[in-house]
């Protein structure tokens, strides 16, 4: 049984599925026909790299690396994840456990990871009038250089940089992946008032990711030839951002989900929104190469 996923080239055979999930699913709807998954949002857990990998494996055609996962565990590499909760779903015992990962979403600042060039091209594409008073002023000066927050923080404060992206087969087509995508950008307006913007990769035959950023009012800003090496094979990149106004501090995003509230998986969405965002492990990433 082979999964489904569009972060795979075209020409190129999708991989088998290893994620425990999907054998829960299946016997949980062959006996639950007519019922519907009770779906939450959370933070990401260190207990739930396990899960993680597996879905990264299965979605990606690119090996994550060790650090790619102690970054999660760890907190420098931050999370949020959609859960199936067995406990409130199932009857009978499929899994030991009370919920199953079957959504996620990671992002960093780590200046390890972000690419300085890319990360020039998104602040130069700021609009001037939402950009933050202290970095409008750096931009103004010629000799202006991105460089990490002070007392040595290897971090960019400015910028968040969305690593990956994913939802499983099963339950696409719900409203999942917008929904953390929504979840992030509402978390960075509102708790860090110093992230001008959001920013991301995406390769350049995904068009359902593409679609769906777009309708989420992220912009492209340019084109990478080659930016994507698989299997010996190169594929362009597009980079987008998301853009936060930060000339009123008082300006909240106002759809902020509140990720410990419950989501009933009961119908599909009316906006049709696309399966899943796919994320590739990015040449931006000196840390994250294999």
């Amino acid at each position: 049984m082979t999964t489904v996923s569009s972060a795979f080239p075209p020409e190129l055979k999708n991989p088998a599925k290893c994620s425990r999930v999907h054998d829960v699913y299946q016997g949980w709807k062959h006996e639950n026909p007519t019922k519907n998954p009770i779906i939450d949002f959370r933070r990401v857990l260190p207990e739930d790299v396990s899960q993680l990998e597996e879905l990264h494996k299965e979605l990606f055609p690119i090996v994550y690396d060790k650090q790619f996962y102690e970054g999660i565990a760890s907190g420098i590499t931050h999370g949020w994840v959609a859960v199936w909760r067995l406990r409130e779903s199932l009857e009978s015992s499929y899994f030991e456990g009370d919920e199953l990962i079957i959504g996620f979403v990671t992002t960093s600042q780590d200046c390890r990871i972000i690419k300085d060039n890319d990360y020039k091209h998104v602040i130069k594409s700021i609009p001037e009038p939402f950009l933050l008073q202290e970095l409008r002023e750096k931009i103004q000066d010629e000799s202006f250089e991105i460089s990490p927050s002070p007392f040595g923080m290897n971090v960019y404060k400015y910028l968040v940089y969305i690593l990956t992206m994913g939802v499983v087969e099963e339950f696409r087509f719900l409203g999942i992946a917008k929904q953390l995508l929504n979840t992030v950008i509402g978390y960075y307006q509102k708790f860090s008032p110093t992230v001008n913007a959001l920013f991301l990769h995406v390769v350049d035959y995904n068009s359902s990711a593409i679609n769906l950023y777009k309708r989420l009012k992220f912009e492209e800003i340019l084109h990478w030839n080659n930016f994507y090496k698989i299997l010996d094979r190169f594929y362009g990149s597009y980079l987008f951002s998301y853009n936060y106004d930060r000339s009123d501090s008082a300006n909240l995003f106002d759809s902020y989900i509140d990720i410990g509230s419950n989501f009933q998986a009961d119908q599909k969405r009316k906006y049709g929104i696309f399966n899943y965002i796919n994320k590739f492990f990015s040449n931006s990433s000196k840390l994250l190469k294999n």
